[in-house]
């Protein structure tokens, strides 16, 4: 009975000592250490995105009751492999923390519920999800394009083709490029062989020693973190020296022809009948000369042009009868501005001046096809850019009116201004100007204009603004630097992409051009001398004119020179058919003359199909009175 009535007891006391602990303090139920109270939390947003490579931010809110005022940990559970989220700890009474989510380059893409866990000092844990979703990072791509499949090239000489780069998803880097497969006797080069543009031009050279035959070449791009990409080319190697048939027609871009002439390499001149309104010849080397004579007032207008066979090939498919294209005509007009000022606009290849205060403009014939517009409208005191408007891939059917180009509208954007450093002035004034060059707009428009020369070689140009901008756009940088006396010039034309921060270097002056007098009959026979100079590569011209009796061009390309030096003299054709004794120059009359010379780096003919880093040198000098 003792016993059954002691173990009821120690219950009763048990039991008695439970409830005064339990009714201490007045909160509740007691934590470990004594403090009362609870957490909960949330978090914000429930769900987040981050792409691969990329963090994300989580917002915990943090909510106290039963008086609990401590220091509460947050750690996360749940994360996949390659996401780390940074925990941290609220401090006494704050109510709210900032989580960091960190995602790999190498996190897989998908969805994941990660746990966010709050926990203190005498109170429960709390918990709260959030569902992340690693989104995956797409590198874009690109794709690339030859202009031709396959490229037949004779024997020691060179071909061209043509390298279009289009960018997709986001890729916005530089291609390089490569050929492989090329044989022996063969070689290539890329302008520019690192691609941040849109366009490459792959020259292919072959010589002389390279076998006849077929050959397949493939075309590679790379760029970072994209998939490479290649084209295949058929090269097909001929023989050398198999004969050009050329065919001249006797309108040419050169005017109507009344005489020609023509010499294979160092051969002998021969003088070409035509047959009809054509005139047709072979030759059989790489290079050659033609004589071309026009009389179209009276007076004759002598070229002899020495040129590679390719050259002389290009030059004998052209014609002087302009083709039209179908008929397109636009009209439109332009408004802001002050009466004052004037607006320089091009719609693909044609360009007008309008103004405000005469806003109508009207383009007629124009190509058919996408094209781009580009307007600046100036003011004309001081002379000066204030406003662009841009418009691409415009295809306005016949007798549209374009939208009014409003200079105080959004469209027009300020131009940027940036520095102009010029190099290697000797003394000179320069100038200079910058057009801008698009996609579907041959000449591009009037950016900027010096108003004064200067031998300052530090000045500003102005340009196309980042937002505007469009990768493979090119800005046109041209300087001009002239002697004092006006005899010589100097000019250097650089294409870039984006407006920067710009140095250019004038060329050098052309070196000594002597031409002397080497006969007076049956008329006056000129000598030309001239060693080429490393920056001029591509084309040399000594033109003269004299009162009452036309003129003389002689013209001479590097592909026919080859470096070597030039000693020309004109020659005597008084014994060939059909040459007319008055047509060449008379003695007794002063003969003017001037002569340059040119080079360029980068892009297929330089300015006719430039690309971002194409350079055009030139340089000429006014030559001495000639008294024959």
């Amino acid at each position: 009975m003792r016993d059954v009535f002691s173990r009821v007891l120690a219950a009763f006391f048990l039991l008695l000592l439970f409830m005064t602990g339990c009714s201490s303090g007045g909160n509740g139920g007691t934590g470990p250490d004594g403090n009362g109270g609870s957490i909960s939390i949330s978090v914000n947003p429930g769900t987040l995105t981050v792409q691969q490579g990329g963090d994300g931010q989580l917002t915990v809110t943090l909510t106290r009751s039963g008086g609990f005022a401590g220091a509460v940990t947050l750690n996360a559970s749940g994360a996949p492999s390659g996401v780390t989220v940074q925990g941290g700890t609220m401090g006494a009474s704050a109510s709210s923390a900032q989580l960091t989510v960190s995602v790999s380059g190498s996190a897989a893409a998908g969805n994941s519920t990660i746990t966010i866990t709050a926990s203190g000092t005498g109170v429960g844990n709390a918990t709260a999800t959030v569902v992340l979703t690693v989104e995956e990072v797409s590198s874009g791509s690109f794709s690339m394009d030859l202009s031709a499949s396959a490229l037949d090239i004779q024997q020691g000489t060179t071909g061209d083709v043509q390298v279009t780069i289009a960018r997709s998803g986001g890729f916005a880097g530089e291609v390089s490029l490569s050929v492989s497969g090329l044989p022996s006797g063969v070689t290539a080069a890329f302008a520019p062989e690192a691609v941040a543009g849109t366009a490459s031009t792959l020259t292919l050279t072959v010589g002389a020693e390279a076998a006849v035959g077929s050959y397949t070449l493939t075309v590679t791009g790379t760029g970072t973190n994209v998939s490479s990409q290649a084209a295949t080319l058929t090269l097909g190697v001929t023989a050398g020296g198999g004969g050009q048939e050329i065919s001249f027609p006797q309108c040419t871009d050169l005017g109507a022809i009344s005489w020609m002439a023509y010499q294979d390499a160092d051969g002998p001149w021969t003088a070409v009948t035509p047959a009809g309104t054509t005139f047709t010849f072979e030759l059989q080397e790489d290079r050659g000369a033609i004589a071309l004579v026009q009389v179209p007032a009276g007076t004759a207008n002598i070229w002899v042009l020495h040129l590679s066979t390719e050259e002389i090939k290009i030059l004998s498919e052209s014609g002087c009868d302009p083709i039209l294209p179908p008929e397109r005509t636009v009209t439109g007009s332009v408004a802001g501005g002050a009466a004052t000022d004037f607006v320089n606009l091009s719609l693909g290849p044609l360009f007008t001046l309008v103004s405000p205060a005469a806003p109508n403009f009207q383009f007629v014939n124009l190509p058919e096809g996408p094209l781009d517009l580009i307007a600046s409208l100036y003011g004309s005191a001081p002379l000066e850019l204030k406003k662009i408007i841009i418009r691409r891939d415009m295809n306005p059917a016949h007798n549209d009116v374009l939208p009014v180009l409003d200079f105080d509208a959004a469209e027009a954007v300020a131009p940027v201004v940036r520095n102009l450093t010029v190099g290697n002035i000797l003394g000179e004034t320069t100038s200079s100007f910058v057009r801008y060059v698009m996609s579907h707009g041959a000449n591009g428009g009037l950016l900027f204009s010096e108003p004064e020369v200067s031998a300052n070689p530090n000045r500003i140009y102005h340009g196309v603004p980042a937002p505007a901008y469009q990768v493979g756009d090119l800005h046109r940088i041209t300087v001009q630097a002239t002697s004092a006396d006006l005899s010589t010039t100097r000019t250097l034309t650089q294409f870039i992409g984006e407006a920067v921060d710009q140095t250019v270097t004038l060329p050098p002056a052309i070196g000594p051009t002597p031409v002397t007098v080497e006969a007076t009959a049956p008329y006056v026979r000129l000598r030309v001398q001239y060693t080429p100079q490393a920056e001029f590569d591509q084309y040399y011209t000594a033109y003269f004119t004299q009162a009452g009796g036309g003129t003389l061009a002689m013209q001479f390309s590097g592909a026919y020179v080859g470096g070597s030096t030039i000693d020309f003299t004109l020659p005597d054709y008084s014994a060939m058919p059909g040459w007319n004794g008055g047509w060449g120059f008379q003695p007794g009359t002063v003969i003017e003359g001037s002569f340059s010379a040119s080079g360029w780096t980068g892009g297929a003919l330089g300015s006719q199909n430039p690309n971002e880093g194409t350079i055009i040198r030139m340089s000429g000098r006014i030559l001495e009175n000639i008294n024959p």
